[in-house]
Protein backbone atom coordinates (compact mmCIF):
# COMPACT_ATOMS: atom_id res chain seq x y z
CA UNK A 1 0.00 0.00 0.00
CA UNK A 2 1.41 3.35 -0.87
CA UNK A 3 -0.46 6.05 1.06
CA UNK A 4 1.53 7.61 3.83
CA UNK A 5 0.62 9.38 7.07
CA UNK A 6 2.08 12.85 7.46
CA UNK A 7 3.98 11.91 10.61
CA UNK A 8 3.76 8.57 12.35
CA UNK A 9 4.75 10.06 15.68
CA UNK A 10 2.14 12.82 15.60
CA UNK A 11 -0.60 11.06 13.67
CA UNK A 12 -3.82 10.44 15.54
CA UNK A 13 -5.96 7.41 14.94
CA UNK A 14 -8.39 9.52 12.88
CA UNK A 15 -5.66 10.56 10.42
CA UNK A 16 -4.30 7.00 10.41
CA UNK A 17 -7.76 5.57 9.68
CA UNK A 18 -8.15 7.90 6.68
CA UNK A 19 -4.65 7.09 5.40
CA UNK A 20 -5.18 3.36 5.78
CA UNK A 21 -8.59 3.53 4.05
CA UNK A 22 -7.04 5.45 1.15
CA UNK A 23 -4.21 2.91 0.96
CA UNK A 24 -6.69 0.02 0.80
CA UNK A 25 -8.75 1.70 -1.94
CA UNK A 26 -5.59 2.72 -3.81
CA UNK A 27 -4.44 -0.93 -3.87
CA UNK A 28 -7.43 -1.76 -6.10
CA UNK A 29 -6.75 1.18 -8.44
CA UNK A 30 -4.49 -0.72 -10.82
CA UNK A 31 -4.39 -2.37 -14.23
CA UNK A 32 -3.64 -5.74 -12.63
CA UNK A 33 -6.39 -8.20 -13.62
CA UNK A 34 -7.02 -9.42 -10.04
CA UNK A 35 -7.03 -6.10 -8.18
CA UNK A 36 -8.63 -4.14 -11.02
CA UNK A 37 -11.62 -6.50 -11.20
CA UNK A 38 -13.00 -5.11 -7.93
CA UNK A 39 -14.77 -1.73 -7.82
CA UNK A 40 -15.44 0.21 -4.60
CA UNK A 41 -19.08 0.03 -3.51
CA UNK A 42 -19.88 3.67 -2.70
CA UNK A 43 -22.86 2.73 -0.55
CA UNK A 44 -20.72 0.51 1.68
CA UNK A 45 -17.89 2.77 2.84
CA UNK A 46 -17.77 4.15 6.37
CA UNK A 47 -15.02 5.91 8.26
CA UNK A 48 -14.92 6.75 11.93
CA UNK A 49 -12.44 8.25 14.33
CA UNK A 50 -10.32 5.10 14.59
CA UNK A 51 -11.90 2.61 12.19
CA UNK A 52 -13.21 2.16 8.67
CA UNK A 53 -15.13 -0.30 6.53
CA UNK A 54 -14.95 -0.42 2.74
CA UNK A 55 -16.46 -2.90 0.30
CA UNK A 56 -15.61 -3.81 -3.28
CA UNK A 57 -17.79 -5.56 -5.87
CA UNK A 58 -16.39 -7.83 -8.56
CA UNK A 59 -16.04 -11.41 -9.74
CA UNK A 60 -19.58 -12.10 -8.44
CA UNK A 61 -18.68 -11.29 -4.84
CA UNK A 62 -18.57 -8.36 -2.46
CA UNK A 63 -15.43 -8.23 -0.35
CA UNK A 64 -15.38 -6.08 2.77
CA UNK A 65 -12.28 -4.78 4.51
CA UNK A 66 -12.57 -3.60 8.11
CA UNK A 67 -9.78 -1.63 9.67
CA UNK A 68 -9.22 -0.56 13.26
CA UNK A 69 -6.31 1.65 14.25
CA UNK A 70 -5.04 1.93 17.79
CA UNK A 71 -2.34 3.90 19.48
CA UNK A 72 0.67 1.70 20.11
CA UNK A 73 2.46 1.19 23.38
CA UNK A 74 5.18 3.61 24.40
CA UNK A 75 8.04 1.38 23.25
CA UNK A 76 6.32 0.16 20.06
CA UNK A 77 4.97 1.70 16.88
CA UNK A 78 2.80 4.82 17.37
CA UNK A 79 -0.12 3.40 15.34
CA UNK A 80 -1.10 -0.27 15.20
CA UNK A 81 -3.44 -1.19 12.31
CA UNK A 82 -5.64 -4.28 12.46
CA UNK A 83 -7.31 -5.28 9.18
CA UNK A 84 -9.63 -8.14 8.28
CA UNK A 85 -11.40 -9.12 5.05
CA UNK A 86 -14.54 -11.13 4.43
CA UNK A 87 -16.71 -11.94 1.42
CA UNK A 88 -20.33 -12.58 0.48
CA UNK A 89 -21.90 -13.35 -2.86
CA UNK A 90 -22.72 -10.15 -4.73
CA UNK A 91 -26.32 -9.10 -4.02
CA UNK A 92 -26.26 -10.66 -0.54
CA UNK A 93 -26.81 -7.82 1.92
CA UNK A 94 -25.58 -9.82 4.92
CA UNK A 95 -22.21 -9.50 6.56
CA UNK A 96 -19.44 -12.02 5.94
CA UNK A 97 -19.54 -14.97 8.34
CA UNK A 98 -15.78 -15.48 8.37
CA UNK A 99 -13.10 -12.78 8.61
CA UNK A 100 -9.51 -13.30 7.53
CA UNK A 101 -6.71 -11.22 9.09
CA UNK A 102 -4.54 -9.06 6.87
CA UNK A 103 -1.02 -8.63 8.18
CA UNK A 104 -0.50 -4.86 8.21
CA UNK A 105 2.00 -2.50 9.78
CA UNK A 106 3.31 1.02 9.38
CA UNK A 107 6.91 1.18 8.15
CA UNK A 108 9.54 3.77 9.11
CA UNK A 109 8.39 6.10 6.30
CA UNK A 110 4.80 6.01 7.61
CA UNK A 111 3.50 3.77 4.79
CA UNK A 112 1.01 1.00 5.41
CA UNK A 113 2.56 -2.32 4.43
CA UNK A 114 0.73 -5.63 4.03
CA UNK A 115 2.20 -9.04 3.39
CA UNK A 116 -0.87 -11.23 2.78
CA UNK A 117 -3.63 -8.96 1.44
CA UNK A 118 -4.33 -10.95 -1.73
CA UNK A 119 -4.08 -14.32 0.06
CA UNK A 120 -6.58 -13.13 2.68
CA UNK A 121 -8.99 -12.00 -0.06
CA UNK A 122 -8.63 -15.31 -1.89
CA UNK A 123 -9.29 -17.20 1.37
CA UNK A 124 -12.39 -15.09 2.02
CA UNK A 125 -13.70 -15.83 -1.48
CA UNK A 126 -12.96 -19.55 -1.16
CA UNK A 127 -15.18 -19.67 1.97
CA UNK A 128 -18.23 -19.03 -0.23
Amino acid sequence: MSIMMNSTAAAGTDEAARACLYAVVDRFNTDDAFWGSFVPAADATDIGEDAFTVSFDGRGVRITVRGTLMRGLEDGPPIVPQLVVGAVRQGNQGAPKTWHPITCSVNDEGRFVTSNFRAAIESAISDL
